[in-house]
C-alpha cells in the first residue's frame, strides 16, 4: 500500500469547488467508502487505509482541511438523510453571504499581499518548537462550564435534522477558541477568546437554521429502496423478512439503524407483534 506522511505525520488542505459533488458522489454505489473515510480523518486517526481496487493508500497522522462552497438550492436539492444521520454534515461548520456584484473584469489578485497575511499566521515547524497542551484560563474554564451544559440541553423544536446538525457545536466552539489561543500566542485560551467562539456559535446556529431547519430532506436511495418493499407488502411487514428481501445490500445493524431514523422522520413506525418486530408505514399528509 502506498504509505504518505511520516512520522511527524501530513497535513492536507483540500479545495473542493463544488461541495454537492460530494453528496453526489457518495451516493454511487463504487464510492460507499467516502462518507466513512471523511468521518474517520474528522477525528485525525493515528493512521487510516482507504482500500480500493486501483491504488489503495495509507496514510499516517493525517490532518485534512476540507473548504467547498454551493448554493442554498443546490445543498438542499443533494442532501439525503444519511448524510445527517451518518454524522457527515454535522462535521462542518457553515458560512452564507449574499452574491457579490458582478464583476466583468476582476483584478489579478495581489499574491505578496497574501503570502504576507499567510507568513503572519504561519507557526514554526513541529521539529523547531516542542508540542504544548493548551488549557481553558480560570475564567474561561467557569464561562465554558455554563456555557457547556446549555448547549448540550438546548430543545431544538423536536427538529429531528436541526438536532443531529448541532450535535458538534460545543466541539467547533471549542476548537475555534484553540485556535485563537494558537494564533494570538496565549499561554491558554482566554476568556475573551471563548466569547469570541460562542459569539461564533451563535452565527453557526443561525446559519443551520436557515439551511436545514425544517427543511424536507429526501431519505437515501437505500431508504427508499426499503420504503418502496413495505409499500409492495401491503404497508407493514416483519423487519426480517424486510431484511431478507434486501439481501445482502444492507446489514442487519445497518437496517436496524435505518428503521430507526425513517422512525424519528415520521415515515414508518416499529411495533411487536406476536415477539417478532414488524414495520409499517405512516401515512403522509398530502
Amino acid at each position: 500500500i502506498p504509505k504518505l506522511g511520516s512520522e511527524a505525520g501530513m497535513s492536507l488542505v483540500v479545495f473542493q469547488e463544488e461541495f454537492t459533488g460530494i453528496l453526489a458522489k457518495s451516493k454511487q454505489e463504487y464510492s460507499t467508502t467516502l462518507v466513512p473515510a471523511l468521518n474517520e480523518l474528522y477525528d485525525c486517526p493515528s493512521s487510516i487505509e482507504v482500500l480500493t481496487k486501483g491504488s489503495p493508500i495509507r496514510a499516517e497522522n493525517p490532518v485534512v482541511s476540507l473548504f467547498s462552497g454551493t448554493t442554498e438550492e443546490w445543498l438542499l436539492r443533494e442532501v439525503e438523510m444519511y448524510h445527517i444521520s451518518s454524522g457527515f454534515l454535522n462535521r462542518f461548520c457553515y458560512y452564507m453571504g449574499e452574491q457579490k456584484p458582478l464583476i466583468a473584469e476582476p483584478r489579478e489578485p495581489d499574491l505578496r499581499r497574501l503570502a504576507a497575511v499567510v507568513a503572519k499566521l504561519a507557526l514554526p515547524m513541529r521539529s523547531a518548537r516542542p508540542s504544548k497542551q493548551y488549557v481553558l484560563s480560570h475564567e474561561a474554564s467557569a464561562l465554558w462550564a455554563t456555557e457547556y451544559a446549555r448547549l448540550r440541553q438546548v430543545d431544538w423544536g423536536g427538529d429531528e435534522v436541526l438536532s443531529q446538525m448541532m450535535v458538534r457545536l460545543p466541539d467547533h466552539i471549542l476548537k475555534l477558541a484553540l485556535l485563537y489561543a494558537v494564533t494570538e500566542r496565549t499561554k491558554a485560551i482566554e476568556y475573551d477568546q471563548l466569547i469570541a467562539a460562542l459569539a461564533w456559535g451563535g452565527y453557526q446556529v443561525d446559519v443551520v437554521k436557515r439551511l436545514f431547519g425544517g427543511s424536507p430532506v429526501g431519505p437515501s436511495r437505500k431508504e427508499r429502496r426499503v420504503l418502496r418493499l413495505i409499500a409492495e407488502a401491503s404497508g407493514s411487514m416483519p423487519v426480517s423478512t424486510l431484511h431478507q428481501k434486501v439481501g445482502g445490500h444492507i446489514r442487519a445493524e445497518e437496517l436496524r439503524f435505518m428503521l430507526a431514523s425513517l422512525e424519528k422522520l415520521g415515515r414508518v413506525r416499529l411495533t411487536m407483534q406476536a415477539t417478532r418486530p414488524w414495520v409499517s408505514l405512516v401515512e403522509q399528509e398530502a
